[in-house]
């Protein structure tokens, strides 16, 4: 209803946390509201590792330190509406892919025998490191399944996942395991 923007003077800034601009800043210039849609990566339980934020450049700028305070590394993903929540899906399909083949490899190397500490700690060194093995494996190792995020949320991404590349026309096939 235009109420909030209402109390916001030109060129002020403001950090609405309601469902339309959720975690978003907004920058008011003297003609309009540019919203920034920052979003995190990384996990509430490390805190956030990254922040990317899509909306016009020059606003972006403007909030960048505000921006700095929220996360370590601040990327400007491009200022059409939409793009901050593709290049988040982007992050979310490889994650989900490597959960999955973190598991698969975890589950061959028990059947043949092998110890899956040194496992761990031998594919940590080479090229098929990965945050997930990193991070959640540990967890995993000592008892914790929980992933910290929930299976509703993985659905979602997923759907969103098949729901871009199907209208961008782009087979994801690992997408249908």
């Amino acid at each position: 209803d235009g109420s909030y923007l209402a109390t916001i003077g030109a060129g002020g800034l403001a950090g609405p946390m309601g469902l339309c601009v959720a975690d978003g800043v907004l920058y008011v210039t003297d003609r309009s509201a540019h919203v920034i849609r920052r979003f995190s990566t990384g996990g509430a339980a490390l805190g956030p590792v990254g922040v990317r934020a899509w909306g016009p450049k020059a606003a972006f700028e403007r909030c960048r330190s505000i921006l700095e305070a929220l996360g370590k590394k601040i990327v400007h993903v491009g200022e059409a509406v939409g793009t901050g929540s593709a290049v988040k899906l982007m992050n979310q399909l490889l994650y989900f892919v490597n959960v999955c083949a973190t598991a698969e490899m975890l589950a061959l190397a028990a059947k043949a025998g092998l110890d899956l500490q040194v496992v761990r700690e031998v594919v940590l060194a080479g090229v098929g490191a990965s945050w997930v093995l990193e991070h959640r494996v540990p967890q995993v190792f000592s008892g914790h399944w929980r992933s910290g995020g929930s299976l509703e949320i993985m659905m979602k991404d997923c759907q969103s996942l098949a729901e871009l590349a199907t209208s961008v026309d782009v087979s994801t096939p690992m997408m249908a395991l």
